[in-house]
């Protein structure tokens, strides 16, 4: 059965069985405290987008345990959101 979730990962995690997922696409806050000018409250930065709001090595252990082998982690982020989490990708258990 294929399933469509929209939550927040660390509340989701904990359902998860290990070895079980065959991907995870992800588009995560991006740390700067965006506001997109659109929403109906536009001066109002989004959500939880903040450079400390996301515990970055926990998000990918937790990918990694629930990813089934060899299966695919696609993640959208811009560059200078990457150079800041690329610690925690490099001593995660990805490659």
């Amino acid at each position: 059965m294929n399933i469509i979730t929209n939550d927040d990962c660390f509340n989701y995690f904990q359902n998860i069985k290990d070895d079980s997922i065959d991907l995870i696409l992800t588009d995560p806050p991006y740390g700067i405290s965006y506001k997109d000018g659109i929403s109906k409250n536009p001066l109002q930065a989004i959500k939880n987008d903040t450079s400390d709001a996301i515990d970055w090595d926990l998000f990918f252990q937790e990918c990694f345990r629930i990813l089934k082998q060899k299966k695919c982690l696609f993640f959208c982020c811009r560059t200078d959101m990457l150079l800041c989490i690329a610690p925690a990708i490099t001593h995660s258990k990805f490659k």
